[in-house]
């Protein structure tokens, strides 16, 4: 289906239209359930998004108003609204006939390749076998970026809670496994990954003790792993983490 409602109702409107000025109705009424299609052509200016569709709609009816006047009422849907069942029902037998309307927008096209290509991704990142401790992390939020709405913080920041995300480090532990250092060991005989670096290692014991008072006045239950930490994309819990690297000297 290369269509939206938002379309349809669109179709619909424009057809009304094109009938009123065909048949010379100077006061005009239309009545639609649908917001998004009422907002669309009460909206100011022109854009480069804007549906085609839109763009006639709001030409048909500057015509009219030339001569006459065009009001576009939203009528709420499912409420019992006398007529506008009886509206639904037509609509819904129409949708079983021979398509009157098949012309294809390029918006059309390109909303639905970007929807087939977002699901595959989708598909593909959540079936792979790569990538495991990430996927813990983030969960089934692949929307927009954790810090999409971030107030605060620099680019250091984000780039340093986007590795820790990621697990790209200087812990031993990863270096280890690129093949950039002999062990994976810290100094202090341990296997040196993050969790150890935070929660672990009697070199930063205090600022771990610190760190862990922090995050359990946010809410949180001891014990803690950096995965669930960062998987709760809270951004105060983030704030903590970062600057316990940074009093370290770990960034």
């Amino acid at each position: 289906m290369l269509s939206n409602i938002f379309v349809a109702e669109i179709v619909a409107i424009y057809r009304a239209l094109s009938l009123c000025q065909s048949f010379h109705v100077v006061n005009v009424v239309i009545f639609a359930d649908s917001q998004a299609a009422i907002r669309g052509l009460c909206g100011l200016g022109y854009s480069a998004d804007m549906h085609p569709l839109i763009a006639d709609c709001r030409r048909i009816i500057s015509q009219i108003k030339e001569t006459g006047n065009v009001t576009l009422v939203w009528v709420p849907g499912h409420k019992g609204i006398f007529g506008n069942e009886k509206g639904d029902l037509l609509a819904k037998d129409g949708s079983s006939v021979e398509i009157s309307y098949n012309k294809i927008f390029s918006l059309d096209y390109r909303r639905i390749s970007a929807q087939l290509v977002k699901e595959k991704w989708k598909d593909e990142f959540r079936t792979s076998a790569l990538a495991q401790r990430y996927k813990a992390v983030i969960g089934k939020r692949l929307q927009k970026p954790w810090f999409s709405k971030l107030k605060y913080g620099g680019r250091e920041f984000i780039t340093t809670l986007c590795r820790l995300r990621f697990n790209h480090n200087q812990c031993r532990c990863h270096l280890y496994r690129l093949n950039l250092v002999d062990n994976p060991n810290c100094d202090c005989g341990e296997i040196e990954d993050l969790d150890h670096i935070f929660f672990g290692c009697n070199r930063t014991a205090c600022q771990s003790n610190v760190l862990i008072q922090e995050i359990i006045q946010c809410g949180a239950t001891p014990p803690f792993n950096v995965s669930s930490l960062l998987a709760t994309e809270r951004i105060q819990i983030y704030t903590f983490l970062y600057k316990f690297l940074k009093s370290n000297i770990l960034i």
